[in-house]
């Protein structure tokens, strides 16, 4: 029928020099009072004990014990099936976005410095390795853009000055013909944009890369 608590340090009972006393039937729960000097009603709680924790397993149901479990079996369902039509909503969304964005995209990376400086770009997927690059050196990181979450698809580029996202789906350079492009130096990254048809600066973020994780421990620039 559902569960009771049968001992709460707050009940009145505790305090009095007689026992703690309950009855229970196929429909309420009956706690006796000492100052009331009578036995009060209580409506089960839902039985949220599993077999594992040694719940009721095995006992006659009567019609509104099948009546409440039946309800809940209904809010059950209910709950799986909106969290299925939520998680297919979202799925159609990100598989919606890859419409109109290549299936890989090349990111160029060029050394604006007057020296010599190190880069290293990775994702979750590939970890990269270390570039030194010369001035105006540059490579070239081919992008494959994800078909389920493509919001999910990001390459980042660690230096010694700091990081900079080189990739992530909503730069307007993804859904033009000419790669994205990208300049460092040692006081800022640059990104192109097709749209403004120049370079925007942007500054650093912080260098949250770690030795284990191969990030740039050796690398040299000169003012």
């Amino acid at each position: 029928m559902g569960t009771f608590v049968a001992f709460n340090s707050h009940y009145e009972c505790v305090s009095h020099a007689g026992p703690c006393e309950w009855r229970f039937d196929e429909n309420f729960t009956y706690r006796y009072s000492p100052k009331e000097e009578k036995w009060v009603a209580h409506e089960y709680n839902p039985n949220y004990e599993s077999l594992t924790r040694g719940g009721v397993i095995k006992g006659k149901k009567t019609g509104k014990e099948k009546e409440h479990i039946t309800m809940q079996e209904t809010k059950i369902v209910a709950t799986i099936t909106s969290t299925t039509i939520l998680f297919l909503f979202m799925i159609n969304i990100n598989v919606s976005n890859v419409a109109g964005l290549p299936n890989e995209k090349i990111v160029v990376i060029t050394n604006n410095h007057t020296n010599y400086l190190s880069v290293r770009c990775f994702s979750f997927d590939d970890d990269g390795d270390v570039k030194h690059l010369n001035t105006m050196g540059s490579f070239n990181i081919t992008v494959k853009i994800r078909k389920l979450f493509p919001t999910s698809t990001m390459f980042n580029c660690s230096t010694n000055m700091g990081t900079f996202v080189a990739f992530n789906s909503h730069y307007e350079c993804v859904s033009h013909s000419r790669p994205c492009e990208w300049k460092f130096d040692e006081n800022f990254t640059y990104r192109y944009s097709p749209k403004e048809e120049k370079w925007v600066a942007h500054e650093y973020n912080p260098n949250y890369e770690s030795l284990t994780r191969g990030g740039v421990i050796k690398g040299y620039y000169v003012n």
